[in-house]
């Protein structure tokens, strides 16, 4: 929808303004900005989105740079970044990074608009088809856990 687009690509100049003093932590902001870059892209504003993108990259590269194990965020956010900017295999490879540092909200890529192109991929299919395995494990195992439990009180 692109009046949806339109809305987002306004907030965001907005919030931007606001953000810049610091008070907001960046996380979000980033989080805004790619969803802001997609936006741009999508109204056909090339040039908002790619300078968007650079600037959240540089910050990306900058957290994964100084930390000794990046959080599996960051390497989801580094594959909606590539996945904005046009590099599917960058995306399929730091998406498959990011669920192996930990990363577990299998729901997720189904509904980013972002990786809308990168759904298509057979790759992106069985990672995420493993990924919903790999969740329905770790809930069968926390219910035998829990029965366990419940058979030794």
């Amino acid at each position: 929808h692109t009046e949806d687009f339109a809305l987002a690509a306004q907030r965001y100049e907005g919030a931007i303004a606001i953000a810049e003093n610091g008070s907001v932590d960046s996380r979000f902001i980033d989080d805004a900005s790619v969803a802001a870059a997609y936006s741009f892209k999508t109204l056909g504003n090339i040039v908002r989105s790619r300078a968007i993108l650079e600037e959240v990259q540089k910050r990306l590269d900058k957290d994964i740079a100084r930390s000794t194990r990046p959080g599996p965020y960051l390497w989801y956010r580094q594959a909606v970044v590539s996945a904005i900017g046009g590099d599917e295999s960058s995306a399929l490879r730091h998406l498959q990074r990011a669920i192996d540092e930990g990363w577990r909200q299998h729901w997720r890529p189904l509904v980013e608009p972002a990786l809308d192109q990168l759904r298509q991929n057979a790759g992106f299919s069985a990672m995420m088809a493993g990924l919903a395995t790999r969740m329905q494990v770790m809930r069968e195992q926390l219910a035998l856990d829990e029965a366990e439990r419940r058979r030794w009180e």
